[in-house]
């Protein structure tokens, strides 16, 4: 804990800690210990007994420097004298067995990266004699729970708060106008936030990942909205006349019920839904559209119902929820975006409807044959699927989104009947050896060696038979004579009653 001192009457020439051991004295800024050099007077004696050392110095001491105690892992606790003006970049950075500090209400200015990496503190309040804090000051502090902002800051430094994702609570007061770039970059246990009306400006990606907020309310105060400065929150509340909407968050001024919040009272678009829902949601049947991230990282959700009125899924819309075990989606649905499902652990079967393949378990081993109908195969579908040896995609199949086989790396052979190559999106096949056998149609071979994505498999055969069948399906065949012999005429190509291509 970090406490403010008000009436203490410090020695101003002497700091005092508790640690494991006594602290190195060292000259180097990378080294591991107490820098005697960081200071703007010298150290007259170190003593350190029954665990507390006591730092004496020659004259006040008004400046504790960069990397003062940077380091320090087996520091636990140090008392700072009052008449401290400033805390230095670095000062504390990487001690993480500090848990507690006493700052004194004589800093003004905490700087650069004085406090990061200090995963020990659970919470902090920063004096109001402090006017800045600086770049990344208490950054990938995680152990923080709460931190209290005086009302003398007026800036929240650039990524300050970053990654501190054990923070719950943050009070921000009135005084303040900017909240820097990436001020809370990464705090993903934040489950509510107030702005006040004296801020103007929110920077890129102030609040980014931040996917615990439900919904926040933006003052019209604010005319400045940096880069996706609220992505992955679920709903933003804001009239006012920044441009660049939706800044990342998966609604802006949505309709919010219990988990789930919606584009409007209409309920057609799910938007999103709350980090903190558990058990089963059961989806309205007025949703049409289940959008981008809706369900992202929702881990405690174990069941979701979706309605036959749904007809699309977003890209990541069920991304990383661990605890999901059961999900059908109706034959409504005509289009499931990327990595829907990826990363969803719990569920153990694949998971398609008579349009959309979405989902196979990571830990599938042996050949596989994509369902007949199925006219995508959504992005990621297949991913890091590396037991996966053969895999059949049937001639409906017109699409294949991202990195749908990424990291299928025990594949020996694709065969894909479809005369036209489907159209593949971006790293479709990354990871997978391009010299097996890619089978398929041989009217099609010259097609496939030119599209993109399958023109990087340089093993490319007709498939056995041919399918004869299939080309019969897409194209306009005749039976004619040659040389005595039946054959089928299909768009000038020859080919016998066998499905051998004559050459």
């Amino acid at each position: 804990m970090v406490i403010i001192a008000t009436t203490a009457l410090w020695a101003s020439n002497v700091i005092t800690y508790t640690a494991t051991e006594k602290l190195q004295e060292e000259t180097d800024d990378w080294g591991f210990g107490l820098h005697v050099n960081a200071f703007n007077v010298a150290i007259t004696s170190h003593e350190f007994s029954n665990g507390i050392g006591t730092i004496t110095f020659v004259d006040e001491v008004t400046t504790i420097g960069s990397y003062a105690f940077a380091y320090c892992s087996g520091l636990t606790s140090i008392t700072i004298p009052n008449s401290v003006t400033t805390i230095g970049e670095w000062a504390f950075n990487s001690c993480r067995g500090l848990t507690s500090i006493t700052i004194p209400n004589s800093v003004k200015t905490i700087g650069e990266r004085a406090f990061e990496n200090c995963t020990g503190l659970t919470s902090v309040t920063i004096p109001n004699s402090v006017t800045t804090i600086g770049w990344m000051a208490f950054s990938n502090c995680y152990g923080l729970t709460s931190v209290t902002i005086p009302n003398s800051v007026t800036t929240i430094g650039d990524g300050a708060f970053a990654y501190c994702s054990g923070l719950t609570s943050v009070t921000i007061p009135n005084s303040v106008t900017t909240i820097g770039y990436e001020a809370f970059f990464g705090c993903s246990g934040l489950t509510s936030i107030e702005i006040p009306n004296s801020v103007t400006t929110i920077g890129d990606y102030a609040f980014f990942d931040c996917y615990g907020l439900t919904s926040v309310t933006i003052p019209n105060s604010v005319t400045t909205i940096g880069e996706d400065a609220f992505h992955d929150v679920n709903n933003i509340v804001y009239s006012g006349t920044a441009t660049g909407s939706p800044w990342g968050a998966k609604c802006v001024n949505g309709y919010v019920d219990g988990y789930l919040v919606y584009s409007d009272a209409s309920k057609t678009t799910l938007c999103g839904c709350s980090t903190a829902a558990t058990g089963e949601i059961i989806i309205p049947n007025s949703v049409t559209t289940i959008g981008e991230h809706a369900f992202y990282l929702c881990i405690g959700l174990t069941s979701i119902t979706i309605p036959n009125s749904v007809t699309t899924i977003g890209n990541y819309a069920f991304h990383w929820c661990e605890g999901l075990t059961s999900v059908t989606i109706p034959n409504s649905v005509t289009t499931i975006g990327d990595e829907a499902f990826m990363g969803s652990t719990g569920l153990t079967s694949q998971l398609y409807n008579a349009n959309c393949f979405a989902f196979m378990p990571e830990n599938y081993t042996g050949s596989y044959t994509i369902p007949s109908g199925i006219k995508q195969i959504a992005g990621g579908a297949f991913f890091g699927c590396s037991g996966l040896t053969s895999i059949t995609i049937p001639n409906s199949v017109t699409t294949i989104g991202d990195w749908a086989f990424d990291e299928c790396s025990g594949l020996t052979s694709i065969t894909c009947e479809a005369i036209t190559p489907p159209t593949c999106g971006s790293s479709c096949f990354s990871g997978v050896d391009k010299s097996i056998p890619l089978y398929v149609p041989s009217s099609s071979i010259n097609a496939y060696q030119l599209a993109p994505e399958w023109k990087e498999f340089y093993n490319i055969q007709a498939m056995a038979g041919d399918a004869l069948d299939n080309i019969r399906l897409t194209n306009p065949a005749q039976k004619v004579l040659h040389n005595g012999q039946l054959i089928i005429d299909c768009n000038g190509q020859h080919y016998s009653a066998m499905g051998e291509r004559i050459r």
